[in-house]
């Protein structure tokens, strides 16, 4: 499962950085269902926490859904504790959360 969300992710931004939406949509959505499946499933830590951060960045970037994206973040945290990237991405994740329930718009 692993490889195959690796794959979805690659071609997700591949076809974002093409400007290729609605296919980068599908593509992001295809490696969204894998890393739900794989977050469920034992496996190398490190790889599983690779793909739930990368499929977390999909959902922010692409399908812009902030908190599904925390939700994978978190995942991806608990799959491999000591990663530095998987804390700040969930960090980031919390600070924008937090200023969109307050109201307040990035930069202010």
């Amino acid at each position: 499962d692993v490889a195959v969300g690796r794959e979805w992710v690659t071609m997700a931004f591949h076809f974002h950085a093409r400007g290729e939406w609605p296919l980068a949509r599908q593509a992001a959505a295809e490696a969204v269902a894998v890393a739900t499946t794989a977050s469920r499933t034992p496996g190398i830590s490190s790889e599983r926490a690779s793909l739930l951060s990368n499929a977390g960045l999909l959902c922010e970037r692409i399908l812009r859904d902030l908190p599904r994206a925390k939700t994978f973040y978190d995942a991806a945290l608990a799959a491999q504790p000591a990663s530095q990237n998987a804390k700040e991405l969930q960090r980031v994740a919390d600070e924008r959360i937090k200023k969109r329930a307050t109201g307040k718009k990035a930069g202010s």
